[in-house]
């Protein structure tokens, strides 16, 4: 599928990702890291409330709490990146 995916993208007029980007190192570095974080991001978010309450035997609302600390650091980590990339 990735295969196919960036064959149509090299076809179509305007691609949604534009090939062009990958030919800079860094660039592809930092394209490939930011995937893998937000795997494992998007992966603890839907089995830590499973583990939590299957698991470990907690509440729907104490499995919450126990993430909110992880959903605020994402938020104020977002917000402090989107407040200094622009000025890079």
């Amino acid at each position: 599928m990735i295969g196919f995916f960036i064959w149509i993208e090299t076809k179509v007029k305007k691609p949604v990702l534009p090939i062009p980007l990958f030919k800079n190192k860094i660039g592809s570095i930092l394209y490939i890291v930011s995937f893998f974080m937000g795997l494992g991001m998007f992966g603890a978010i839907s089995s830590l409330p499973l583990y939590l309450q299957n698991v470990q035997g907690l509440s729907a609302t104490a499995s919450g709490y126990l993430l909110m600390p992880m959903m605020i650091g994402a938020m104020v980590a977002g917000i402090f990146a989107g407040s200094i990339l622009p000025k890079v």
